[in-house]
């Protein structure tokens, strides 16, 4: 390590003074313990222990719920406040438009980054359990719009609503907090029954 020396730093016309900060390592400093890492390391390797360590803390956070809401269920507007996934939720036209330039930005980068790997995009929405049945135009939903915007920038666009509700009318339930494995299976059908096409049309030229 270099050596400061009168010939390189006048000390008499410098005032050298430093500060160690040892704050973020106090703060942190638990996570070097062998308790913590131990903790981690079996986490990392058993579902169980880190699943039971989520829903540890969501019962210290929110308690005892005895009975979960369709808002709930769906990840809505009473689970995450005012402001839902839906658009008609959106407090304001402005902050829609936002958020929805936000998401093309997204959605361009990853296009670049796509084209750049020599390889084909596809985007598949996920259609919430309410929409199921619904035709794209009529959904409250972003679908249309990612479409729209697939189509305007050679995106392959795949809508597994269809497939939804195909599965639906067959008596399967799809919808459990997240997919069942029923949800699972029509969504990837629907990837699969529409591969062929949008691996065509996608492919980079």
């Amino acid at each position: 390590m270099p050596t400061l020396t009168s010939e390189i730093i006048d000390q008499r016309s410098f005032n050298l003074s430093f500060r160690v900060d040892y704050s973020f390592a106090e703060r942190y400093g638990y996570k070097n313990s062998r308790v913590h890492r131990t903790w981690q390391f079996l986490k990392s390797n058993s579902l169980v222990l880190s699943t039971l360590e989520g829903r540890l803390k969501l019962l210290m956070k929110h308690g005892i719920k005895l009975k979960v809401t369709e808002a709930d269920r769906e990840g809505g507007r009473g689970a995450r406040g005012p402001r839902g996934v839906e658009p008609s939720s959106w407090p304001s036209d402005s902050l829609a438009t936002y958020g929805w330039e936000l998401f093309t930005r997204v959605l361009d980068a990853w296009r670049r980054d796509a084209m750049g790997r020599g390889l084909p995009m596809c985007v598949i929405p996920i259609p919430r359990e309410k929409e199921v049945g619904r035709p794209i135009g009529e959904q409250d939903a972003w679908a249309a719009r990612v479409g729209s915007w697939c189509a305007a920038h050679g995106v392959a666009f795949v809508d597994p609503n269809p497939a939804f509700a195909a599965a639906k009318e067959a008596g399967h339930e799809l919808y459990y907090d997240h997919f069942t494995a029923d949800g699972h299976r029509a969504f990837a059908e629907a990837f699969v029954q529409q591969s062929d096409d949008w691996l065509d049309a996608s492919a980079p030229e």
